[in-house]
């Protein structure tokens, strides 16, 4: 195989410039030749949107019943909750017993599907039995997902329509088995609002990208027209309606107040001297409501920090009380705030130094 060089030196930086690793990864398959394999014709794309209406009409359908099938039945059963599971099982027995491809994952008869196996009768009848045996598995309170059954109808979905477009229009409909593809994907992306994902898991899993315009076609339509029905009900609309990215959007209101806005007006700090004796310091300690006390130099500028904690600590040598003054006990490297300083700012200074209180000063401190 012969490849352009000068293609391979000079297009494949996208990744490292634009922080793209996945479309850099699509655009180096791509970008070699000039003419994509699709497997899907222009005359084909009709078909493909009228598989996107079934997908969306057997999408709603699906979640109609698996949920009307929990709500408006089994918790309406007067009976034991654990007696419920068991008559889900039992009725998906009776089920299975004219219909055992429901049972399981379906794995097997989606390439039994993929590879023309099936009859398209078959697949058609699979469609509605694997619906009704998912809800009375899974709404009954029975263990189970619901990632495999979507598959499985989608696929059966698509291979019943597939081969009945190909036996009626076989010049144009040629590979109903990209049908069973295309109809896993798109009825997937439909009930489970998940477009992008339907349409690299087909990519993926076709070895291609064969099947991407029908892909999309599909995804789009049952996507669009399922609107805000869907098979999980914790979904949320957006990210901005998740608790889990509040903090992406969430704007603190801390951000817009500032030191000066919540300084007590004409409220008056007591400081102290860097020169005061100890005995001093505690005629002041015991005399004010303060907890920390800021230590001031001849000019009243700050120097230091005094606590509560600091004189009692101080205390414990009375030896060398008469010779203490407010600057050898003093904390230096003070954090400080400034008027203009952001409350949010304040916060998040005496978080880090875990104080409860900072200093106001009228110039920072470096």
């Amino acid at each position: 195989m012969i490849f352009n060089r000068s293609l391979l030196r000079h297009e494949y930086p996208v990744y490292p410039i634009f922080k793209a690793p996945l479309g850099a990864a699509l655009f180096a398959a791509e970008v070699l030749y000039s003419k994509a394999d699709f497997l899907a014709t222009l005359g084909q794309l009709p078909f493909y949107g009228f598989l996107g209406l079934l997908c969306a009409l057997v999408g709603y359908l699906y979640v109609q019943i698996f949920y009307g099938m929990r709500d408006r039945f089994f918790r309406k059963l007067n009976i034991p909750r654990w007696v419920k599971p068991a008559l889900g099982g039992l009725m998906l027995g009776i089920v299975a017993f004219f219909l055992p491809e429901v049972l399981g994952g379906g794995y097997g008869w989606i390439q039994s599907a993929i590879d023309g196996q099936l009859a398209t009768g078959l697949m058609g009848i699979l469609v509605l039995g694997k619906i009704v045996a998912t809800s009375f598995t899974i709404s009954s309170g029975g263990s189970g997902g619901v990632f495999a059954p979507s598959l499985f109808i989608g696929s059966m979905l698509g291979g019943f329509y597939g081969h009945t477009c190909g036996r009626i229009f076989p010049h144009i409909v040629t590979e109903p088995a990209a049908f069973v593809l295309v109809g896993m994907g798109g009825f997937f992306a439909g009930v489970a609002k998940t477009p992008i994902a339907a349409l690299i898991m087909v990519a993926e899993m076709t070895g291609g990208y064969n099947l991407i315009l029908p892909m999309m076609v599909v995804s789009a339509l049952a996507y669009l027209l399922l609107g805000k029905v869907s098979l999980y009900e914790k979904q949320v609309a957006t990210r901005t309606d998740s608790p889990a990215h509040m903090g992406d959007y969430f704007v603190d209101i801390m951000d817009h107040l500032f030191v000066r806005d919540a300084v007590v007006k004409d409220g008056r700090v007591e400081t102290i001297p860097e020169g005061m004796g100890f005995e001093d310091m505690l005629q002041l300690v015991m005399n004010s409501n303060q907890q920390d006390f800021p230590v001031v130099d001849e000019r009243g500028d700050l120097t230091g920090i005094i606590s509560v904690t600091d004189l009692r600590t101080a205390m414990a040598d009375v030896s060398i009380h008469r010779l203490l003054v407010a600057k050898d006990i003093a904390v230096t490297g003070v954090t400080a705030v400034t008027m203009d300083d952001s409350l949010n700012t304040a916060l998040k200074s005496m978080a880090i130094v875990n104080v409860r209180e900072l200093p106001v000063v009228s110039i920072p401190i470096f």
